[in-house]
């Protein structure tokens, strides 16, 4: 049985369970968001220093990780295809760049459009809005990419050969473009885009190990988890970047090596996927993973009040760091209840 016919068995026989623990490594990926961010907010360091490294070493390159992994592209055959599959994106993830971004902004004028229009990390502050949601354009220009790689899958072909050949070209064009980004970065983000395409293309690579993966025991998955983290923080604390103290995936900042920020990613992806495993049945983790988008998109609205109250009640700058993701996530609850209900599309739904 090739690698085809094992993923196909493989989604029709545990789609389910492999959705649950996907949600739930969407949900880990913006609790440590939350985590890291903090130190954006309130002056913080010590130990958390050595927490943000190796957070920032993966937590947004985790998203496209998961996007390969879950993604099952077909071939797109006419002009009707390729605009149910365009319209599908551009709902998911234009619409709330757009409306997020609006409602961020202090004011809506000539300044906001030159920032959104540009789409990049500067550029939204230049908007005057969220600088996060540069993740959102960046996704569809990847998510495009893949599509298009995957046209030119061949049945006969192999997937490794065929995937390795891309990301290396990907990752060509993105340190080329990556050398002449200027103060705004590259429009859209396209630089990052491509990285952003080498990780999904890994995802996808990595569908079949996961499928073994879930079926060991737990022991086996926690010694994966160990091991994955283990290996995946040391190797954080050695790739700093020359611009700045931690790898920032939005500002293009990988590190002293390319190479070892995409390794490093992916183990500690590995890591957080097993982690999501052994979790599996916390189904409040599984509802809040399916409303990443609206958690990544709101959180900068409760920060405020969520970390002055951390401050005053932790000294240490790791606890106050944990203390504000789990009150930001409690206040996010209820507000994900009222989105689910009433303004789906907010979580690009």
């Amino acid at each position: 049985m090739d690698l085809r016919e094992r993923l196909r068995v493989f989604d029709s026989r545990y789609m389910g369970k492999r959705m649950k623990y996907i949600d739930i490594d969407k949900f880990f990926g913006i609790f440590l968001l939350f985590i890291e961010h903090t130190g954006n907010w309130t002056e913080l360091g010590g130990k958390y220093n050595y927490l943000k490294i190796w957070i920032c070493s993966f937590h947004m390159p985790l998203f496209f990780i998961i996007y390969g992994m879950v993604v099952s592209p077909k071939y797109l055959n006419g002009f009707k295809e390729w605009k149910s599959f365009f319209d599908k994106k551009v709902k998911s993830l234009l619409i709330p760049y757009l409306i997020w971004g609006m409602i961020y902004t202090h004011s809506i004028d000539t300044n906001f459009f030159k920032g959104m229009a540009y789409a990049t990390n500067p550029s939204l502050g230049y908007a005057q809005t969220n600088q996060v949601l540069w993740f959102l354009p960046v996704m569809f220009i990847s998510t495009i990419l893949h599509q298009i790689i995957m046209q030119f899958k061949n049945k006969k072909s192999n997937d490794w050969v065929m995937f390795i050949v891309f990301a290396v070209i990907c990752g060509f064009l993105s340190l080329i473009l990556k050398n002449i980004r200027g103060d705004w970065g590259i429009f859209w983000g396209i630089d990052i885009a491509l990285t952003g395409e080498i990780f999904i293309l890994i995802g996808y690579l990595l569908k079949h190990p996961m499928e073994i993966l879930y079926q060991k025991k737990r022991t086996v998955i926690i010694i994966v988890l160990v091991a994955c983290i283990c290996v995946g923080t040391y190797l954080a604390q050695t790739n700093p970047p020359t611009e700045c103290w931690v790898t920032i995936m939005a500002l293009a900042y990988y590190g002293k090596s390319y190479i070892l920020f995409l390794f490093t990613a992916v183990l500690n992806t590995i890591g957080i996927c097993c982690l999501a495993i052994l979790l599996e049945k916390v189904t409040i983790l599984v509802w809040m993973g399916e409303g990443s988008l609206f958690l990544m998109a709101v959180h900068y609205i409760i920060f405020p009040y969520t970390i002055s109250l951390s401050t005053q009640l932790v000294y240490n700058s790791i606890g106050i760091a944990l203390l504000n993701a789990v009150l930001c996530t409690i206040v996010c609850i209820p507000a994900l209840f009222f989105i689910n209900y009433y303004i789906p599309i907010l979580k690009g739904k």
